[in-house]
């Protein structure tokens, strides 16, 4: 995309949302940005205000608080005997988004890669249990092997209940 024309504010806010969200951007980039935008008051004005705004690597902790505080409080929030585990589960999330959204695609993670670390890091243990004894096999459910065809029943023929997720969003129906 070109800066300029009839849309350069539209493109000017759009960029600068992404920087302050993600990070500043790379050297060389900004030497570019600096240079597009030199002419432009109410960017620059409307990047010293962003500029006041933490980015997502330094805001994401306390969102991650804010969603625990929101199922310890809320009425509508079912807690199960995997509810802190999965809260604490959470962290796994800043460093893949890190990794997804860097400017440079050759600096980004694939989503295959991003997939992998989520499986290692967090596995949805409402979900399964062995079907021989009905005991819980997390370490089937977060390896690399498939969900499907696998020997596990889904947790829902054992506990008829469906759980609500965070914020008012159900868990799919499998």
């Amino acid at each position: 995309m070109t800066y300029g024309g009839p849309d350069a504010w539209h493109q000017a806010m759009f960029f600068l949302r992404l920087m302050w969200k993600l990070s500043p951007l790379p050297p060389d980039w900004q030497i570019k940005w600096d240079a597009m935008t030199k002419d432009d008051a109410d960017v620059r004005k409307e990047a010293a205000r962003l500029e006041q705004h933490a980015p997502i690597t330094q805001t994401f902790e306390s969102r991650r608080r804010a969603i625990i505080a929101y199922c310890n409080e809320s009425e509508y929030y079912e807690k199960d005997d995997y509810t802190e585990d999965e809260l604490e589960s959470l962290a796994c999330l800043l460093p893949v988004m890190q990794d997804l959204m860097q400017y440079k695609p050759e600096d980004r993670m694939s989503a295959e890669q991003a997939r992998l670390l989520i499986q290692q890091k967090w596995s949805d243990r409402r979900l399964w249990f062995d079907k021989e004894d009905g005991s819980e096999n997390v370490e089937s459910c977060s390896g690399n092997q498939s969900r499907h065809g696998n020997g596990f029943k889904r947790r829902e023929d054992k506990k008829n209940i469906q759980h609500q997720g965070f914020a008012g969003r159900h868990r799919p129906n499998y």
